[in-house]
């Protein structure tokens, strides 16, 4: 099976509530070799894993195609949802 490619974008980290860094360590341990991580500005990413803390969505997207946009909002993300 081809490895798919993730890029990752944070917000502004605003919220000290959690752990932005914890929070990608988990998600990339959970979703194992199946992915190859890099750069949100990499044009050869699948999808960029947007980061946010709140609801404010302060995170700077334009420059992103909107089908390769994965929103998760701390706390309430659900790892099973980036299986799909």
């Amino acid at each position: 099976m081809k490895s798919r490619i993730f890029g990752i974008k944070y917000c502004g980290g605003c919220n000290p509530g959690y752990d932005r860094l914890e929070l990608i360590d988990s998600i990339k341990t959970g979703l194992g070799e199946q992915i190859q991580w890099t750069s949100f500005e990499d044009s050869r990413a699948d999808k960029v894993l947007i980061i946010c803390g709140c609801s404010t969505q302060c995170a700077e997207v334009e420059h992103i195609p909107q089908e390769k946009r994965v929103w998760i909002h701390t706390p309430d993300f659900d790892r099973s949802s980036l299986k799909e």
